[in-house]
C-alpha cells in the first residue's frame, strides 16, 4: 500500500500482528497525505454488530462475512465501482 497502488483491499478483522482494523487505520493515515483512496472491505467470519461497526468507525468501506455470498460480493463491487455518473452499476439482467 505504501508503494503501489490497488483497487480494492480485502482484510480479515482478525490477524495476527496487526489486524485488519489496525491495518485500516494504518493506511487510512498513511493515505491522507496522498491523492485517491483506496475502497477496503472487511471480510470476515466475526459477523458481530460490533466488528462492522469497528469497521465503519477505522474507515472501512464495507463489511462481508463469510463464507461469502457471491451476489452480496457483486452487489459490493457495484457499490464501490459507479459508473461514469456517479451512480451505483446495476447487475446485468
Amino acid at each position: 500500500m505504501e508503494q503501489e497502488r490497488f483497487d480494492l483491499l480485502l482484510t480479515d478483522i482478525h490477524m495476527p500482528g496487526m489486524d485488519g482494523i489496525e491495518a485500516t487505520r494504518a493506511i487510512r493515515a498513511m493515505r491522507k497525505k496522498r491523492a485517491g483512496r483506496t475502497p477496503i472491505v472487511a471480510l470476515t467470519a466475526d459477523a458481530l454488530e460490533t466488528g462492522k461497526r469497528a469497521c465503519q468507525e477505522a474507515g472501512m468501506d464495507g463489511f462481508l462475512t463469510k463464507p461469502v455470498d457471491p451476489a452480496e460480493l457483486e452487489e459490493m463491487f457495484l457499490m464501490l465501482f459507479p459508473n461514469e455518473d456517479g451512480l451505483p452499476q446495476t447487475a446485468a439482467a
